[in-house]
């Protein structure tokens, strides 16, 4: 009966879906992504857009971009000054453009996740593997890192996953060089460096001069700030300024020293933080090394993300939005390989939207100790299911 009532038209129509329906969704949930980015980028200013981008940009417009590059502003490296300076000259539209190109690594980002497990499953994960690349774009930290607040965390996540795609592939020199591209858009790569020093270890897989690519690239790009005429030392300490007007152990980010009453209490607990870090990684070591034949490439993902998880859970001077790589890496490797994570993935990225939430948009402030006791919870989780993968050597779905 229905052959009746279906002309030409719709016989194509049919014909077209039968076909190629999944190439359209993924094409229509790619456009859709797109759509809402461009509505957030055009519609909404965060406080640091405001506040700090904007100045920082007005100050180039001011001092033209050499001038601007001598005296310095702000607390980022020199090739996102750069992109500040440059974008000085656009003033009706820079913001716009400055988030926009967050938002471009963000679908880089989503690229590499492909890549990284169709070489992990092979070409009959080639469809899933699209759509957990998809998935990610539609993460709630993804969306609103580089629409709403203008931040640029998918740029050096963008090449931190370089660098994990490349070293599944073994190679051996190119990861260091992604590290090190890395590196000159944030200081936070050094969460995911355990990661590498503990392979290096226990895979025994590359050379240790290799790390020597992250402080070479770092130097070759502060040069055009040296170059406009800015001091050596002023431009290769920038990270170190980084730290210098933090008062507080955690700022904004649910970790252990929010459970307590120890946050604001930086001078003396701050290195003890560090060393306590290190402790942490320096137990990890010792169990991962005598279960090293147990690690598999897919437990790179997991054991990366678990690096950054521990900085930002140990280490002071945490903001709020460093765990966004790691929630990445664990979303990618909880769908792809390990189902038990559900539940403490999906409460970390609740949280850390609630978070986002309420740094943008001024939300109904939940009392931050509640936040961190259940973050913290779902890091010990998370560890204990890391180990337990390690030393049962399991493959879980």
């Amino acid at each position: 009966m229905k052959g009746k009532f279906m002309n030409i038209i719709d016989k194509k129509i049919h014909n077209i879906l039968d076909k190629y329906l999944f190439q359209i969704v993924v094409g229509f949930c790619i456009l859709a992504s797109a759509l809402i980015r461009i509505h957030f980028l055009r519609n909404y200013l965060s406080i640091d857009a405001i506040y700090c981008l904007e100045p920082w940009m007005q100050f180039y417009e001011d001092n033209g971009i050499i001038g601007g590059l001598r005296e310095g502003i702000g607390n980022y490296y020199i090739p996102y000054n750069v992109i500040l300076a440059f974008l000085s000259k656009f003033p009706s539209i820079r913001m716009i453009i400055l988030g926009l190109i967050s938002c471009i690594f963000d679908y880089g980002i989503a690229t590499v996740v492909y890549l990284i497990l169709k070489q992990l499953k092979g070409d009959d994960y080639k469809n899933k593997a699209i759509l957990v690349s998809l998935a990610v774009l539609y993460l709630p930290i993804v969306l609103m890192n580089g629409s709403l607040w203008k931040q640029c965390d998918s740029i050096y996540s963008f090449w931190i996953l370089l660098a994990l795609y490349f070293y599944i592939r073994d190679s051996k020199r190119l990861p260091f060089i992604m590290l090190g591209v890395a590196f000159i858009w944030k200081a936070q790569v050094i969460y995911v460096i355990p990661f590498f020093l503990l392979m290096y270890i226990v895979k025994k897989n590359y050379s240790i001069l290799e790390f020597l690519w992250l402080p070479l690239i770092y130097i070759i790009a502060g040069l055009p700030a040296i170059m406009a005429g800015r001091s050596v030392l002023d431009v290769y300490s920038i990270y170190l300024k980084q730290t210098s007007d933090i008062t507080e152990m955690s700022s904004g980010f649910p970790n252990i020293y929010k459970l307590g009453n120890i946050n604001g209490m930086l001078y003396l607990f701050g290195i003890v933080a560090i060393l306590l870090t290190m402790v942490v990684f320096a137990f990890s070591t010792i169990v991962t090394q005598k279960y090293r034949y147990n690690i598999s490439e897919e437990l790179y993902l997991y054991m990366a993300a678990w690096s950054i998880q521990t900085c930002c859970i140990f280490l002071p001077f945490v903001h709020d939005r460093y765990d966004y790589l790691a929630i990445i890496l664990m979303f990618v490797y909880a769908i792809a390989f390990n189902h038990r994570l559900f539940a403490s993935l999906g409460t970390m990225i609740v949280i850390s939207a609630l978070l986002y939430c309420k740094f943008l948009f001024g939300f109904e402030e939940i009392p931050m100790v509640y936040y961190a006791l259940a973050y913290c919870i779902c890091y010990l989780i998370n560890t204990i299911e890391l180990f337990r993968r390690v030393i049962n050597c399991e493959k879980t779905i």
